[in-house]
C-alpha cells in the first residue's frame, strides 16, 4: 500500500511539472489582435466621452483577476467570444457620479485574452491596463450593475508616481473642465452597484 501510495505521489508531481512547463503562455507573450469597431459618439473629444459615460473618476489598478468571455458562438467549427477583462481597482477621486472611494470595486475592460489563451483581442489602439497605475476613468454601467469600459479613450493613463502629484497633472486639470462642458448623450442609463446610495452615478 506505501509502494502504491508513494507511487501514486511521484505520478501527480511529474503531470503537475508536465502542466506546469505546457501550460498558458503570459499574457505579454501572446499575439494581439485589433479589431475594428465602431462608435455612436467621436471617442477622440473628449466632452462627447464623458457626456457618454455615466461616471468619471480617478482610480488605481489594483491588479488583473480574471477575464471573462461573452457572447459565445460557434463559427466554422471554432468557438468564439467577447473577452473582458476584470480588474480589482480603487477609486481615489469622483469627477462625475458618486462612486465608492477607498475600498476595492471591479471594473471590466472590453478586451482581453481570447477563449483558447492563444491570443488577445483588443478594440484599435487599445492596451490593457497596468497593474499599479493610476488612471481617469470614463465608465458606463450595464444591466447588472457592473462598471464597463467600452473604448481605447475611457482609460487616461496618469504619468504620476502617487495620490499627491494627481491633482497637479495636466490631465487631471482637462478632465476637471471637460466634466463641467461634456456634451450629453441620450441613451437608456443604469445604476452601478458600487455608487453611494444617496447618488445617481449620472448627474444628467
Amino acid at each position: 500500500m506505501r509502494r502504491l501510495s508513494r507511487k501514486f505521489t511521484i505520478c501527480m508531481m511529474l503531470l503537475t511539472s508536465i502542466l506546469s512547463a505546457c501550460g498558458m503562455k503570459s499574457s505579454k507573450d501572446l499575439p494581439i489582435y485589433y479589431m475594428d469597431v465602431s462608435y455612436v459618439i467621436d471617442i477622440e473629444n473628449p466632452r462627447e466621452v464623458v457626456g457618454f459615460g455615466d461616471c468619471v473618476f480617478i482610480a488605481q489598478v489594483n491588479e488583473k483577476t480574471e477575464t471573462i468571455h461573452k457572447n459565445i458562438k460557434w463559427i466554422n467549427f471554432k468557438r468564439t467570444s467577447m473577452p473582458y477583462t476584470v480588474y480589482s481597482i480603487t477609486v481615489i477621486e469622483n469627477l462625475k457620479g458618486n462612486i465608492k472611494k477607498n475600498t476595492p470595486i471591479d471594473i471590466e475592460k472590453f478586451g482581453g485574452i481570447n477563449i483558447g489563451n492563444d491570443s488577445i483581442s483588443l478594440p484599435e489602439g487599445d492596451t490593457l491596463l497596468e497593474e499599479g497605475a493610476y488612471y481617469i476613468f470614463i465608465v458606463g454601467s450595464d444591466q447588472e450593475g457592473n462598471l464597463v469600459l467600452s473604448a481605447p479613450t475611457n482609460a487616461i493613463k496618469l504619468n504620476v508616481e502617487g495620490e499627491n502629484e494627481i491633482m497637479y497633472s495636466e490631465e487631471y486639470k482637462d478632465y476637471m473642465k471637460y466634466c463641467e462642458e461634456e456634451i450629453n448623450f441620450e441613451r437608456q442609463r443604469f445604476k452601478s452597484r458600487y455608487e453611494e446610495e444617496s447618488s445617481w452615478c449620472n448627474k444628467a
